[in-house]
C-alpha cells in the first residue's frame, strides 16, 4: 500500500506501478489534479479545485462510477472517490458515470459510454489530440476521439483545443468549444455556448459571429440562445431570440440585441444586485456589468436585489430570499425554473412557499410560475399570471387579471367558466377572479364566463366564446396590424386570421395600423397604437381613439356611439358619431359636429365646442373651455372642477361652477353670471353683463355697454362707448372707459375712475371715492356725485363737476375747471381746488375750502367756513355763519372778500404765517379806498385781504387771528 500526495498546484498523482495490484491512498491537495491509481483497490482524493480519476494506463476498458464506485470494473475496480468532479476512461471502450455535481466524463479512444448521473455532467474531450465532431442528438455522426461514444443524461460537452463540431439534442445544451475554431449546434432546447474555461475575456456575438474574439473567434453557432462568458471582462451579444447572457466574473457588457433577453447570474457563487436601471449600484458578479437591450434577470441560488427600467421586465430570483423590484412598465416575477411548485401571493408574499419563500415584491404586476403545480394570487392591480405546465390555482385577486398562456408550446383550451374541460397547459388550472385569458401561438379555444371578460388569441386559429358579459377579443400584442371583423371574420387578416367570435362585443387591436369592424350590436372598438380604422355598424357604438390618425367611419342611423379619446391629442368628432368623452389628463380640445353631441372632459384643461348642434358639455376637473353657439347648448361643471370659462356669440347665462363668461364676435349680447366670483367678457357690440352674486369682474369692450354688478366686492370696466355701470351691493370697484359713461355705485365703499370722455360718477351709499379722467383731453367733463356717506371726489385734467351729497365729503379739483356745489348741504365738507380755475358752492354745514393757484370763487353757505385762496387772486362770499378768510405768503395771493361781516356774527380774516402779527400790524398795513368803500390789508410778502364795502372804523381785534 503507498501512499501519495501532490502540492497546492496542479498536479498529475501517479500511485504504484501497474503489476503490483496494491491498494493506493492518493491525495491531489490543492490546484486542478489528475489522479491514477493504476490496478489495485485505490483511494482517490482530490482535494480543492477540479479534479480527475484516470484510468489512460489501463490496458483494458474500464467501469468507473462517480456515482456508485461499486460497479466498477477493469483498474477502478474497488476505487473510492473523494472530491472527484471527473473520471478520464482507457484507451478502450470504456463505461464512465457521472454524479450529477458536474462531473467531467473523458472517455478517451474507444467506443465508450458516457452517462451523466445528471443533465449536469459533461462530455470531455478536452485532452483530444484534434478536432472532432459530437452529436448527442445521433451519436453515430461522430468522428475523431468521440466516435463510436454513446450517451446517457448528457446535456453538456467540452470540446477540444482544436477545430470542433459539438452538436446538442432536444434538451437544454451548453457546448463549450474551447480553443479552435468551433461549429456549436444547439439542436432544440434552450442551448449555452460557454467560454468559461477562457484565460482571458471575449467578445460572442450570435448576430454576428465574425466580431467574435478570444477563444470565441472563428466560432459559428447554430441553434445557440445562451453565451456564458468568462472570469475576465467580456462581452457578450446576442440575437432577434430570447438570450440568456452569463458574464460571469469580470465587468462584462451584455448585450441583448432584439428579442427579449436575461442577464443570467445563475452560476454565481453569491447573491448579486443587479439593477437594469443603474447598473452601477451592482454588486457581486454582477458589479461592473453593464446592460444593453436587457428586459430581464435570472439572480443566484442565494439572496438577491433584482430591480427592472421602465420596460416589461421578467426577474427570476431563484432559490433565496429575493428582493424583486420591477420599476416602472409592467413587471413579472419569474420562477420558471423552480424545480417544485411555488406558492407566490403579491400581496402577501408571508406567504410565500417554495423557490418563492422569502421573496418581497415592488411594482411587480405579473407572476410566471414553473412546470409544477403553483400557486399565483394577485393583489388589488392588474395582474397577469402565467401558471405555465402543472395543475395550477390562478387568483387574480382585485383588478382585472388574465389567465396567461403566452408561453405554451401547443395550442390549449381555456375556460374561465367550466375549467374542468381544460387542455393544454391549461389542463387542471383552476381560476379565481380572473378576468381574461391570454393564449399561446397556436389554436386555441378561450372561453369567458358570465362576466366582462377579454379573451387575447395569440397568433393561430383560436375560437374565442366571451360567454354572458361584454367581452373584447384582443390582439395588443400582434407584431402586425390586424384587420377584425365580428360581422365577418372570415376577412380577418394578420393575428386575427382563422379567428371566430361567438358572444364578442369589442375588439381591441394592437399598436400598428389595424381595421376592426363591428357587428350589428352595441361594440367596444379600440385600436390602442397606430392609425387604426375602426367601423363599428349598426347598434351603439363605444370607440377608444389613442391615435390622432384613428379614423372612425359610421353612416346615419347607425345609433348613438361615443369616441372617446385617450391620447394627448385635439378631436373633432367624425360625422354621424354623437357623443365625445375626453379620459386623459392632458389638455386636449374636443370639437362636435352637427348633431347634438354630449361631451364630456377629462382631468386636464379641456376645449369643448360642440358645434352648430344643441350640446351637452361636462369638462370635469381641470380649467375648461366651453364655446356656446347654440341656445339648446347645456354646460355642466360640479363644485370644485377647476376655473372654468364659457364663449358664446350668442345671448347666455353662467350655469352653475362656471366662472368666466366671453361674449364673442360682435353682436348686441347679454351675459349672466351666476353666484361664483365671475369674470364677464363683453365683445365689440353693446352688451348687457350682469354680475349676480359673488365677486364679479365685467369688462363691457368697444360699444355701447350695461354692466350690472350685483351682490359682492365688483369691479366694472366699461371700454369704449357709451356705458352704464350699476354697482350694486359691495365694494366695488368702477372705470369708465371712452365715450358718455355712467358709473352709480349705489350700496357699498366703492371706487370710481372716469374715462376719457363725459363721465356721470354717482357714490351712492357708503364711503366711495370718485376719480375723473386722467387724460389730457381738454373736452373731458366729469360730473361727480358722492352720495350718501363720507367720500372722497377727484377732479381730472378737464372740467369737473363736484356735488357731495350727504356726509362730509372731501373734495379735491383736477387741473381744469373745477365746479364744487354743495349748497343746500347741511355737512360741512373738506374741499381743495384743483390748480385750474376753481369755483366752490359751501353747503350750510360749515366747509373748509382751499383753492388753487388760479382764480378761485368761493360762493359759501350759511356755515362756518374756513377759506384759503392758495394763491393768486380769489373771490369770496362767506354766506351767513362766522366765516375764516386765510391769508397766506406760502404762495403770494389777494383775497377778495365780498361779504366780510363786522356786526353780530362776524367774519374772521387769520394771518397766520404771515408779517402780520397783532391788530397794531393790521392797521399799520391797511389801507381804505374810499371810492369803493373797501379796506386792504397787505403783508410784507404782498399777499393781501380786500375786504369789500367795510371801512377801517367797522373793524376790531376781534376779527382776526395770528395763529
Amino acid at each position: 500500500m503507498g501512499t501519495f500526495s501532490g502540492t497546492s498546484g496542479n498536479d498529475t498523482v501517479t500511485g504504484t506501478p501497474n503489476g503490483s495490484n496494491t491498494n493506493d491512498t492518493l491525495s491531489g491537495l490543492g490546484g486542478n489534479d489528475t489522479l491514477i491509481g493504476g490496478d489495485g483497490a485505490d483511494s482517490l482524493d482530490g482535494g480543492t479545485g477540479q479534479d480527475f480519476a484516470s484510468y489512460i494506463d489501463s490496458g483494458t476498458a474500464v467501469v468507473a462510477s462517480l456515482a456508485n464506485p461499486a460497479v466498477n470494473t477493469g483498474f477502478a475496480a474497488g476505487d473510492t472517490y473523494t472530491s472527484i468532479e471527473g473520471l478520464i476512461g482507457s484507451n478502450f471502450n470504456d463505461t464512465l458515470t457521472g454524479n450529477g455535481n458536474t462531473s467531467y466524463l473523458q472517455g478517451g479512444l474507444g467506443a465508450d459510454s458516457i452517462i451523466g448521473g445528471s443533465a449536469n455532467d459533461y462530455a470531455d474531450y478536452a485532452n483530444a489530440s484534434a478536432g472532432l465532431e459530437v452529436d448527442l442528438a445521433d451519436p453515430t455522426q461522430n468522428t475523431g476521439e468521440a466516435t463510436g461514444d454513446t450517451y446517457v443524461n448528457i446535456a453538456k460537452i467540452r470540446g477540444s483545443a482544436f477545430n470542433d463540431t459539438l452538436i446538442g439534442d432536444a434538451n437544454g445544451n451548453t457546448l463549450r468549444g474551447g480553443a479552435g475554431a468551433d461549429v456549436l449546434n444547439g439542436g432544440g432546447g434552450f442551448d449555452f455556448a460557454s467560454y468559461s474555461d477562457s484565460g482571458v475575456g471575449i467578445t460572442a456575438d450570435l448576430a454576428d459571429s465574425s466580431q467574435n474574439t478570444g477563444e470565441a473567434a472563428g466560432d459559428t453557432y447554430i441553434s445557440i440562445e445562451g453565451l456564458r462568458g468568462s472570469d475576465f471582462n467580456d462581452h457578450l451579444i446576442g440575437d432577434g431570440n430570447i438570450n440568456l447572457l452569463q458574464g460571469g466574473l469580470g465587468a462584462d457588457t451584455l448585450d441583448g440585441g432584439a428579442g427579449f433577453d436575461y442577464a443570467d447570474y445563475f452560476n454565481a457563487t453569491s447573491g448579486v444586485v443587479a439593477d437594469l436601471a443603474n447598473s452601477s449600484l451592482n454588486t457581486g458578479e454582477a458589479a461592473g456589468d453593464v446592460y444593453i437591450s436587457i428586459e430581464a434577470i435570472r439572480g443566484t441560488a442565494f439572496n438577491d436585489t433584482l430591480i427592472g427600467d421602465a420596460n416589461t421586465n421578467f426577474l427570476r430570483g431563484g432559490t433565496g430570499a429575493d428582493s424583486l423590484d420591477g420599476g416602472a412598465g409592467y413587471d413579472y416575477a419569474d420562477y420558471g425554473n423552480a424545480t417544485t411548485g411555488v406558492l407566490v401571493n403579491l400581496a402577501n408574499p408571508a406567504a410565500n412557499t417554495g423557490e418563492a419563500a422569502g421573496d418581497t415584491f415592488t411594482s411587480i404586476e405579473g407572476i410566471q410560475g414553473g412546470a409544477f403545480n403553483d400557486t399565483l394570487i394577485g393583489d388589488g392591480g392588474n395582474n397577469n399570471l402565467r401558471g405555465q405546465a402543472g395543475a395550477d390555482s390562478l387568483d387574480g385577486g382585485a383588478g382585472f387579471d388574465f389567465a396567461d398562456y403566452g408561453n405554451a408550446a401547443t395550442g390549449v383550451v381555456a375556460s374561465l367558466a367550466t375549467p374542468g374541460v381544460n387542455t393544454g397547459d391549461a389542463a387542471g388550472d383552476t381560476y379565481t377572479s380572473i378576468e381574461g385569458i391570454i393564449g399561446s401561438a397556436f389554436n386555441d379555444t378561450l372561453t369567458g364566463d358570465g362576466g366582462d371578460n377579454n379573451l387575447r388569441g395569440g397568433a393561430g386559429a383560436d375560437v374565442l366564446d366571451g360567454g354572458a358579459g361584454n367581452d373584447v377579443a384582443e390582439y395588443v400584442n400582434a407584431t402586425v396590424g390586424v384587420l377584425a371583423s365580428l360581422a365577418n371574420p372570415a376577412s380577418n387578416t394578420g393575428e386575427a386570421a382563422g379567428d371566430t367570435y361567438t358572444s364578442i362585443e369589442g375588439l381591441r387591436g394592437s399598436n400598428f395600423n389595424d381595421t376592426l369592424i363591428g357587428d350589428g350590436g352595441d361594440n367596444l372598438l379600440d385600436g390602442i397604437g397606430g392609425a387604426d380604422s375602426l367601423v363599428g355598424g349598426l347598434g351603439n357604438d363605444i370607440y377608444i381613439l389613442d391615435n390622432a390618425l384613428d379614423v372612425i367611419t359610421e353612416n346615419p342611423g347607425e345609433g348613438i356611439d361615443t369616441a372617446v379619446v385617450t391620447g394627448a391629442f385635439n378631436y373633432t368628432l367624425a360625422a354621424n358619431v354623437d357623443n365625445l368623452a375626453i379620459s386623459t389628463s392632458a389638455n386636449v380640445s374636443g370639437t362636435g359636429n352637427g348633431l347634438a353631441n354630449f361631451m364630456t372632459g377629462g382631468s386636464g384643461n379641456n376645449t369643448l365646442d360642440g358645434g352648430i348642434g344643441a350640446d351637452t358639455m361636462a369638462g370635469g376637473l381641470g380649467n375648461d373651455t366651453y364655446y356656446v353657439d347654440n341656445a339648446g347648448d347645456v354646460v355642466t361643471e360640479n363644485s370644485g372642477e377647476g376655473t372654468d370659462t364659457v364663449h358664446t356669440t350668442i345671448t347666455y347665462g353662467l350655469t352653475a361652477n362656471v366662472e368666466n363668461l366671453i361674449l364673442d364676435g360682435s353682436g348686441n349680447l347679454t351675459g349672466s353670471g351666476n353666484a361664483l366670483n365671475n369674470v364677464l367678457t363683453g365683445n365689440a357690440g353693446n352688451n348687457s353683463l350682469y354680475g349676480n352674486d359673488g365677486n364679479d369682474t365685467a369688462y363691457g369692450g368697444a360699444g355701447a355697454d350695461v354692466l350690472v354688478l350685483g351682490n359682492g366686492d365688483d369691479y366694472g370696466d366699461a371700454g369704449d362707448g357709451n356705458d352704464y355701470i350699476y354697482a350694486g351691493a359691495g365694494n366695488d370697484v368702477l372705470i369708465g372707459g371712452t365715450g358718455l359713461d355712467v358709473l352709480l355705485g349705489e350700496d357699498g365703499n366703492d371706487v370710481m375712475y372716469g374715462g376719457a370722455g363725459f363721465n356721470y360718477l354717482f357714490g351712492g351709499a357708503g364711503t366711495d371715492t370718485l376719480i375723473g379722467s386722467g387724460g389730457t383731453g381738454g373736452s373731458d367733463v366729469n360730473v361727480m356725485f358722492g352720495g350718501d356717506g363720507t367720500d372722497f371726489l377727484y377732479g381730472g385734467n378737464s372740467t369737473n363737476y363736484f356735488y357731495g351729497g350727504t356726509g362730509v365729503d372731501t373734495m379735491y379739483g383736477g387741473s381744469g375747471l373745477n365746479i364744487f356745489i354743495s349748497s343746500g348741504e347741511t355737512d360741512g365738507n373738506l374741499i381743495y381746488g384743483g390748480s385750474g380755475q376753481n369755483y366752490v358752492y359751501g353747503s350750510n354745514g360749515g366747509d373748509t375750502v382751499t383753492g388753487g393757484s388760479g382764480v378761485d370763487v368761493f360762493l359759501m353757505g350759511t356755515g362756518a367756513d374756513n377759506i384759503s385762496g392758495g394763491g393768486g387772486v380769489d373771490y369770496a362770499w362767506g354766506g351767513g355763519g362766522a366765516d375764516t378768510f386765510n391769508i397766506s405768503d406760502t404762495s403770494q395771493e389777494v383775497m377778495v372778500v365780498q361779504d366780510f361781516n363786522t356786526g353780530g356774527v362776524n367774519d374772521f380774516v387769520n394771518f397766520a404765517g404771515t408779517s402780520l402779527h397783532s391788530f397794531a400790524d393790521v392797521q399799520a398795513a391797511e389801507t381804505y379806498v374810499a371810492g369803493i368803500n373797501t379796506t386792504i390789508i397787505t403783508d410784507a410778502a404782498g399777499s393781501a385781504v380786500w375786504l369789500i364795502g367795510v371801512a377801517p372804523g367797522q373793524l376790531d381785534a376781534s376779527m382776526f387771528k395770528f395763529s
